[in-house]
């Protein structure tokens, strides 16, 4: 729904019953607050480009099932107050003060948060139904307290955490798919993942770092894929792939042992697709 022609966009809404529309104040549309939102009561999934309106329009939305406060721009604010909608089942925003996370999230199932400000996963929200969760730049040194989270959260990805040192409660979880972008501590996964025994895929997306080894990967029998984008692997032995369905490496080393891979290659977004878990993903921006 653009500014320029915003009753135009209204009435078209109304009448085909659409319920999904994105709010964009971007490339010169003008839009000081939310409040037309209250003209659309069968939508139940927003999409917000632009950070400086006023977002306590949304707040009338009670059927509301997906937030997605998008990112274009360095002003960038999810000034929303996430109490006011009890069938929120996904969220996708930046933490700032002025963000509500209520201290229960009864219904949400998936939820992409930008930089949460804790050291830790011991004050964030219960929710018995996240199956899903991605953590960008969070401040987190641990994620002690998210295993309060197992019996629901099978999709865990987590980018850009650079204080994120302890990465041990991975193993108490019981994640089916877990992605791994820009971390510090690499090597340690070498003895965390073999205790992850429902892992079915693993992706990391660290090109600045190397791993000594990928020889942990026998010791994980449920394992079916395995996405490595990394600046090396020292001993250059692939071999524990070769009995993967899926390996994505794109970048072999002369040094490796194989020089080509026989598995699938498929990307881990395609991986996750193809087995059926691609609704865990969460959707660009």
């Amino acid at each position: 729904l653009l500014s320029d022609d915003w009753d135009n966009g209204v009435k078209f809404t109304q009448e085909e019953n659409v319920s999904c529309v994105c709010l964009n104040t971007y490339y010169g549309y003008e839009l000081q607050d939310t409040d037309c939102l209250s003209l659309l009561p069968n939508v139940t999934e927003v999409l917000i480009h632009g950070s400086w309106m006023d977002k306590s329009g949304l707040h009338s939305m009670k059927a509301l099932r997906k937030l997605n406060v998008g990112m274009l721009g360095d002003d960038w604010n999810s000034d929303v107050d996430l109490s006011n909608f009890p069938n929120l089942h996904f969220f996708s925003g930046c933490y700032c003060q002025e963000l509500v996370i209520p201290p229960e999230l009864s219904q949400m199932e998936k939820m992409r948060l930008w930089k949460y400000p804790n050291k830790d996963m011991m004050l964030f929200p219960i929710a018995p139904k996240l199956a899903s969760l991605e953590l960008i730049q969070a401040k987190l040194k641990s994620l002690e307290g998210m295993e309060r989270l197992k019996s629901s959260l099978r999709y865990l990805s987590i980018g850009n955490c650079r204080s994120l040192m302890d990465l041990s409660m991975i193993k108490e979880l019981e994640l089916s798919a877990l992605e791994l972008t820009s971390i510090p501590n690499i090597e340690q996964l070498q003895d965390i993942l073999p205790k992850c025994s429902s892992l079915l895929g693993v992706s990391l997306n660290c090109g600045s770092k190397a791993l000594p080894s990928i020889g942990f990967l026998n010791k994980m029998p449920k394992l079916k894929c395995f996405a490595g984008i990394l600046k090396d692997i020292a001993d250059g032995d692939l071999t524990p792939t070769v009995r993967l369905d899926n390996v994505f490496i794109p970048f072999i080393k002369k040094h490796y042992n194989l020089q080509k891979l026989s598995n699938n290659n498929t990307s881990w977004s395609g991986w996750l697709e193809k087995e059926g878990m691609y609704h865990w993903w969460p959707p660009a921006q």
